[in-house]
């Protein structure tokens, strides 16, 4: 009788000592939540202000593949690991091994994939309904003509738009029939013949890939995609870009998928802060991981002010988590 009450008190103890590591654990979870919130109000204003929105998208095509890619081969090993009641220790190397052979065959994967995954996420080059993202700031433009390319372009305009443009009254917005109009002319320029002239584009910054473009013959490129990607350029936040560099973008996948491969060589221990309940020291590792990425971020995206900031700044973050794990 004396020994089932001593035992009974033990096992009261060790719910209590659950439920207090519960209650710890929530609250930890809880101030992590607060911290990535607080983290996001500070470091999105300033990446906005230094970085292209096509930049967010390059950087979101690249994390989206290689995190689809890891999410459709999570085997749930780990999971398994922290319901398992008994000894875990002795599954530990093997799914250590299985991690770091399931990051080695992703990482081939998407290095070897990432050209085709650039011509899948890259635009055909015609325009589309909301492919004009500013319609007003564009009439504007091509009926005042203050550029040599929009005078060039109205210039071509059929006489039912060219009219379309006359008749706009800013105070009344773009209609529905200027804007249609709009699309149709500009999707009969991107199939007309090149578009690019030194003089008609030397008020236009172009990039090295459209500059590179340019200096290829008729015969190599893509007439159409190289019509929208320099009205992209010049018309930069008026309309959609549509075009991607395929070269850098098949890069950005290939660099990213780095990200994997590391996560493979992470420590498989640390799974006993889920198994534990000590979510302290979870939370305190996926607090410097984000400090560290975000820091790196900023401080690329000053200095280079392009998708790498984004890139080398997530990868930042990635090699500080694997250097905790095993810490």
């Amino acid at each position: 009788m004396q020994q089932d009450l001593i035992n009974s008190g033990d096992n009261g103890d060790l719910q209590m000592d659950v439920y207090g590591r519960s209650v710890k654990g929530g609250a930890w979870l809880i101030g992590l939540r607060g911290f990535m919130l607080l983290l996001n109000f500070i470091r999105l204003p300033i990446l906005l202000r230094l970085l292209a929105p096509y930049d967010f998208g390059l950087f979101h095509i690249s994390a989206l593949v290689t995190g689809m890619a890891g999410s459709f081969t999570e085997f749930g090993l780990r999971s398994a690991l922290i319901q398992r009641k008994h000894n875990t220790d002795t599954h530990l190397n093997v799914v250590w091994t299985v991690g770091l052979l399931r990051g080695l065959v992703l990482f081939g994967i998407l290095f070897f994939a990432a050209p085709y995954v650039a011509i899948f996420f890259d635009g055909t080059g015609h325009f589309a309904n909301g492919h004009i993202l500013n319609d007003r700031a564009l009439v504007v433009r091509l009926r005042q003509g203050g550029d040599p390319l929009s005078e060039y372009l109205a210039a071509g305009f059929s006489d039912s738009t060219r009219r379309l443009l006359d008749e706009y009254d800013d105070s009344a917005g773009v209609s529905v029939a200027l804007s249609k109009a709009l699309v149709d002319e500009l999707n009969e320029v991107v199939d007309g013949p090149d578009i690019y002239e030194k003089d008609r584009f030397a008020h236009v910054e172009l990039s090295a890939y459209a500059l590179g473009l340019a200096q290829q013959s008729a015969a190599e490129r893509d007439t159409v995609r190289f019509n929208r990607r320099l009205l992209d350029e010049a018309y930069a936040g008026l309309i959609k870009r549509n075009i991607m560099d395929r070269a850098v973008t098949a890069l950005i996948v290939q660099v990213m998928a780095i990200s994997v491969l590391l996560a493979g060589f992470g420590n498989i221990g640390i799974v006993y802060f889920t198994k534990e309940l000590e979510f302290n020291k979870r939370v305190i590792r996926e607090m410097s991981t984000q400090l560290v990425s975000t820091f790196a971020t900023i401080v690329l995206a000053f200095a280079y002010r392009n998708v790498w900031a984004l890139v080398f700044g997530r990868l930042a973050g990635v090699v500080c988590g694997l250097a905790l794990s095993y810490v």
